[in-house]
């Protein structure tokens, strides 16, 4: 992305070797310190999986992108239910979603819903114990 958090034009661009490349289980923060808030381009039936202490969660969706946010900027956010402000990095966020800028992307999956389209997608989140 640029310095407005819009897509560069030649995205994407291959994750191999770089720090956005989870194709292999890592923990998050083994890069980049964890900092993240980022549309990875999803393959065709392509699984996502994030494990934690307690639980695993698995997605799976029509979507072509998922928006990954490690909790950023948290710090100062109202109080959560857990009765204390909420900390940086102190969630993870899995968004399913269209990509970025798509509209002004001829070359990205068609975003734009005419009079009378049908607008469908699928997105399963499964969890499971550890």
């Amino acid at each position: 992305v640029d310095s407005s958090l819009i897509p560069l034009k030649e995205n994407p661009v291959k994750v191999e070797g770089s720090d956005f490349d989870f194709r292999e289980k890592r923990a998050i923060g083994s890069r980049r310190d964890g900092c993240y808030d980022n549309t990875w381009v999803l393959d065709k039936n392509t699984v996502v999986k994030a494990e934690g202490n307690l639980a695993q969660l698995f997605v799976r969706t029509t979507e072509p992108g998922i928006q990954v946010y490690t909790g950023n900027w948290l710090s100062g956010s109202p109080v959560g239910k857990c009765g204390r402000p909420y900390n940086d990095y102190e969630g993870l966020a899995l968004e399913c979603q269209a990509l970025p800028d798509s509209p002004n992307k001829p070359h990205f999956p068609n975003t734009v819903l005419r009079p009378g389209e049908r607008y469908e997608q699928k997105i399963i989140f499964r969890f499971s114990n550890n």
